[in-house]
């Protein structure tokens, strides 16, 4: 008798992504790095950075179930496919390993994950 072959994998159903208002633009860098707008956008293609003001930690949290969120929605799967595995890629000074494990919590809490779901920052 032939056993009936199952399909096992691992597939990224949706992505997200979230950033702070607040825009830093080269032009700020000019004089303390006696470099020119011009020069930083040959070389990297940056016009602005992005920067999240201030020590609060829950406003990055923020931004990471902000995105986290719009993954979920970008996957367009049912309650029988929520995800099991979050992976976070964010780090800053005062938190240099993420938060991953919370925001995978949370996401479990409002329906859109897996209770329990493996989560890592990258």
């Amino acid at each position: 008798m032939k056993k009936a072959s199952r399909r096992c994998g691992a597939a990224i159903r949706g992505v997200g992504a979230a950033l702070p208002d607040k825009q830093l633009p080269n032009e700020q860098f000019e004089s303390c790095l006696d470099t020119t707008d011009a020069w930083i956008q040959q070389r990297t293609g940056i016009r602005c950075r992005r920067v999240l003001v201030g020590e609060n930690p829950q406003e990055l949290r923020g931004l990471m179930l902000e995105a986290a969120r719009q993954a979920c929605c970008s996957a367009a799967v049912g309650a029988s496919c929520l995800p099991d595995l979050v992976i976070v890629a964010s780090t800053t000074p005062t938190d240099l390993f993420g938060d991953a494990p919370s925001i995978a919590s949370s996401l479990a809490t409002e329906g859109l994950a897996v209770a329990g779901a493996a989560a890592f920052d990258m």
